[in-house]
């Protein structure tokens, strides 16, 4: 009696796992057969958030400001940041693609894809205010928001699409140092700005023929 309890329990117990959803079970989901998003879509959201972030355009001296900057120790150097963004950029679209393609019902998937429209448009606001405005601080403050975003992106995915959520950790990876990097950095710079000595300026003397 006792046993074929047992063996009963778990026989359901099997059949409950086998009929749980593939990410509950730490699989990737099934996707459909024709998506309604295709790699198009993702392709101009790439694009239109690339486009927006170099609005202005970027400076000929924009190296330079960066390189001025009072950075820490491990700061990266400015040519390191586009192939980076580029790599993190097709990875987050690839992982964005199979998200939007899960069933619309799909606990998670709205809140997934919340964060990652804050994350792109943190993204495209980035350069403009790091490099169009000079200002490292709220460079610090959009990157660290970044942070954020990203964090809750990928707790969220993980429990949707696991092989999409680990498409999202390069980024995540990235912008933890580029927080370190960038807060410290904008902290530096103000700090400066108060201590630097100000400079008065005296009008020049007059001369004889002026009086």
């Amino acid at each position: 009696m006792t046993r074929s309890m047992t063996t009963r329990r778990t026989s359901d117990t099997s059949t409950a796992v086998l009929h749980r959803r593939p990410a509950e079970r730490g699989a990737a989901p099934a996707l459909p057969a024709r998506p309604r998003f295709r790699w198009w879509h993702a392709a101009a959201v790439g694009v239109a958030a690339n486009l927006v972030g170099n609005l202005p355009p970027s400076r000929a001296d924009d190296r330079d400001f960066y390189a001025s900057l009072p950075t820490p120790a491990g700061a990266p150097p400015g040519w390191v940041f586009a192939p980076v963004w580029a790599v993190n950029n097709t990875l987050t679209l690839w992982s964005n693609l199979r998200v939007a393609n899960l069933p619309a019902d799909t606990p998670g998937r709205r809140a997934a894809r919340a964060s990652e429209a804050a994350t792109w448009a943190l993204f495209a606001a980035f350069s403009p205010l790091y490099f169009g405005l000079r200002s490292p601080a709220l460079g610090a403050a959009d990157t660290v928001a970044g942070l954020v975003t990203t964090t809750h992106a990928v707790v969220v995915t993980a429990r949707l699409d696991p092989p999409a959520a680990w498409a999202l950790a390069p980024r995540l990876a990235w912008l933890a140092l580029a927080s370190y990097v960038s807060t410290v950095t904008a902290t530096r710079a103000v700090r400066g700005r108060r201590t630097r000595p100000r400079t008065t300026t005296t009008a020049p003397p007059s001369s004889p023929e002026s009086s």
